[in-house]
């Protein structure tokens, strides 16, 4: 029997949400609850860590406990990993074991995996819908790819969707089971809804035209994606716990230089992860003691800010007994602490305002702030009343944001929604045979775009762009003239070539992110200078690959490698077994 598998994979939580339709026939969503270690015991909870800790013996532990570790041992502990996706670092612990983004993000996946199947008796799930950032590029989202085929499922029944995307489909699907009058979102007329998605790690701004198509199924047509950010509830919780330092030392009497001569490199660390630890929980804590004044009180958020401001969060610190004291810190001195994350000029830095001015101004059609219709807010960090506040003062007050029942679930139940009705897609295909009759049975039809440009960099001469930001995708261009061999000057005949690859807004910019090199193998040894074919394919995954050929010897292919990182099989084997032995 065929499940609906959608997953968020986070930078600080992830979350598994399937998808069914009930006996009145809609569609409803599940996030089903991960069952983890904690202080306490065993415990279960939707939202899921996404946090390794490997302890000394070998054992992996992900999740509650995991996290946990990493205010003793934070020397095992590997989180955050989302950020490093498609990147050549990797971290060396337990007995000199590397582990590399995709295998770290493989035990997250794995985690989750055996949840969905010990829901559903064990019964193997081999694929899923995952969600990544709109605007990661495509090394980014094959080191995903790869992570989900390390977890065990089947490469080839693993779909990537953005994760604006997905949540536009959980809110409209919420929409969907309202009379019509009560509905936020009226698609009698197109609507340009902006996705405002601040996680615990990216930042992404999207665009989309959201309409009612033939038979009342949904188009969405994405319009701007804004530049990869990463700023997220970790960038807010250092502002926060910088803060919660310098109030500690000063309790104490304390310089900075002073815990140097004092503690060890390994205390400090410690008193680092317990510090974020604490900045997390008052930002927590004062987010829902605001909604719930809004609540219970009948309060107003815009006309009672005063009223908030000295909300507080209290706790013992006591993490050594030369600082034992009360930290106290209200409402109005978090929200100091954080500005500079939130206002675009005056402060250096990334703030949450830079991308939402640069999704409007990089839109595929002409588009200003008076034209968006309907903000939707996505991700945990958007639960905190001074970030909605802002956006709402961003657009003049004149667009109030929305949001679903749980923003920190949207995303993996809208790649659930997805999940299903991209299998009910496949059935019609196969069952009918004509197209149009396939596209009036959809609910949703998306119309994605490409998130960046992707630029070859020649040596003499300008950057070719090998695929543009806002190409619909699928996509696929031939170059046939401009490309030949390169290699040194002592060289007449080389085997082997490679292609700078970077991305940014501009060819000629400042700020450019290099990608890894395209690798090129030839079959056998070439002259330099001669001529090439190069053909790219960007799929609905938004995967690149790269074909090639001589131009005048179409029959010698070029193998094309575009810096994804192989895994050996040993290695794979290895992980398979520390897989067996996960602890949640």
């Amino acid at each position: 029997m065929e499940r609906y598998v959608g997953i968020d994979l986070g930078t600080t939580n992830s979350a598994v949400s399937i998808a069914y339709r009930s006996v009145n026939q809609e569609i409803h969503t599940k996030t089903l609850e991960v069952r983890q270690l904690d202080e306490h015991g065993m415990s279960f909870d939707k939202l899921l860590p996404s946090v390794l800790y490997v302890d000394k013996q070998g054992q992996p532990f992900v999740g509650k406990y995991a996290k946990k570790m990493a205010r003793i041992y934070p020397k095992q502990v590997m989180g955050k990993v989302k950020r490093h996706m498609g990147n050549e670092v990797s971290w060396t612990i337990a007995g000199n074991q590397e582990y590399r983004p995709e295998e770290v993000s493989s035990f997250v996946l794995r985690a989750l995996k055996n949840t969905v199947e010990n829901h559903y008796l064990n019964q193997k799930i081999e694929g899923a819908v995952i969600t990544v950032p709109a605007n990661f590029d495509f090394q980014q989202q094959d080191a995903t790819i790869k992570a989900a085929q390390l977890a065990g499922f089947n490469p080839e029944k693993i779909r990537l969707i953005p994760e604006p995307t997905a949540a536009i489909l959980d809110f409209l699907n919420e929409e969907s089971h309202l009379d019509e009058q009560n509905r936020r979102i009226q698609l009698d007329q197109p609507q340009n809804i902006m996705v405002f998605d601040l996680g615990g790690g990216t930042c992404d701004v999207t665009i989309h035209r959201v309409s009612r198509g033939v038979n009342s199924h949904m188009v969405i047509q994405d319009l701007s994606i804004s530049q990869y950010t990463e700023l997220g509830g970790i960038d807010f919780d250092e502002r926060i716990m910088k803060y919660l330092l310098n109030q500690l030392l000063t309790k104490k009497g304390l310089q900075p230089a002073d815990l140097q001569r004092r503690f060890d490199t390994d205390f400090i660390r410690k008193l680092r992860e317990n510090l974020l630890d604490m900045a997390e929980k008052a930002k927590k804590w004062i987010a829902t003691s605001v909604q719930n004044r809004i609540d219970f009180q009948g309060a107003d958020w815009h006309d009672s800010t005063g009223v908030f401001a000295s909300i507080a969060y209290e706790e013992i610190f006591d993490l050594h007994e030369d600082l034992l004291t009360e930290m106290v810190i209200t409402k109005r001195e978090l929200d100091e602490a954080i500005r500079p994350l939130l206002y675009q000029g005056g402060y250096s830095g990334i703030n949450i305002e830079e991308p939402i001015n640069q999704a409007i101004e990089s839109s595929n059609i002409p588009i200003t702030k008076s034209d968006i219709n309907h903000i939707f807010l996505v991700g945990g960090m958007t639960s905190y009343p001074t970030i909605k506040g802002r956006i709402f003062e961003i657009f003049d007050g004149r667009v109030e944001p929305l949001c679903t029942i749980n923003p920190m679930e949207s995303v993996s139940r809208g790649a659930a929604i997805y999940a299903y009705y991209q299998h009910q897609i496949k059935l019609q295909a196969r069952d009918v045979d004509d197209t149009d009759q396939i596209e009036k049975q959809e609910w949703v039809e998306d119309r994605l775009i490409f998130p960046q440009n992707i630029f070859i960099n020649v040596a003499k001469g300008n950057p070719v762009t090998l695929v543009k930001k806002g190409e619909s995708i699928p996509y696929s261009h031939t170059f046939e003239q401009g490309f030949f061999v390169a290699g040194s000057r002592e060289d007449d005949y080389v085997n082997y070539m490679e292609l700078e690859l970077f991305t940014a807004e501009d060819p000629k910019a400042m700020n450019v992110k290099w990608l890894k090199n395209a690798r090129f193998h030839f079959e056998r040894p070439v002259r330099v200078g001669t001529p090439l074919v190069i053909q790219v394919h960007v799929d609905q995954n938004r995967s690149v690959t790269v074909q090639s050929w001589i131009r005048d010897d179409q029959t010698q292919m070029v193998h094309v490698d575009l810096g994804i990182q192989e895994i050996s099989d040993e290695k794979v084997k290895d992980l398979r077994q520390q897989h067996e032995r996960l602890k949640v």
